[in-house]
């Protein structure tokens, strides 16, 4: 059971006791300590209030595989910072990269019909994805471009698969909503 841990302890040696024993109440303090830190990092960086909460509830599960490799020549709360906005910037360029194959995948698939359609369509497209945020744009494209099972993307989010049905018909509906008011638009 958690023994009695002073508030004085520093972070380090939170670390340190944490790495000997594996006692779970040292990464909970950690975890105490820097949970809304790391959530504020993570939203500064994302500008996405659910996006900021799953990097960070990601950030402290990899913290447990981590901590080991913690050598402390910087303070715990600069390399954790520095933990932090290396994930989310790396999360950020994977969906900006898989958005910017979605767009080419659309533009290879309508190639052959009429170019004014056609470019009018990928525009509209566009428009409308630069609306969705990142998450949205992650789900439908594990759905519709890397054609995963709804079993696979619940995996993969970490999800059950009634969440995964919900924010991809969420997603779809935005997106199609955005296209008609685009289309009505122009």
């Amino acid at each position: 059971m958690a023994q009695y841990l002073p508030h004085s302890l520093s972070d380090e040696d939170v670390v340190k006791l944490y790495c000997l024993t594996a006692e779970a109440h040292y990464y909970t303090l950690l975890y105490n300590r820097y949970t809304r830190k790391v959530y504020h990092k993570c939203l500064s960086i994302t500008r996405d209030e659910e996006l900021a909460r799953d990097y960070t509830q990601d950030i402290f599960l990899r913290l447990l595989t981590k901590l080991n490799k913690f050598e402390g020549r910087a303070t715990f709360s600069t390399w954790l910072f520095t933990l932090t906005r290396n994930y989310c910037v790396t999360q950020i360029r994977s969906v900006r990269t898989r958005s910017e194959e979605l767009t080419e995948e659309y533009n290879s698939v309508y190639m052959a019909e009429d170019q004014d359609q056609t470019d009018y369509r990928l525009s509209a497209l566009q428009q409308a994805i630069s609306t969705l945020t990142l998450k949205e744009i992650e789900i439908l494209r594990m759905k519709y471009f890397d054609d995963l099972e709804m079993t696979q993307i619940s995996k993969e989010l970490s999800l059950n698969v009634s969440a995964v049905k919900m924010r991809l018909k969420r997603s779809r509906d935005k997106l199609r909503t955005r296209m008609e008011q685009i289309d009505t638009f122009l």
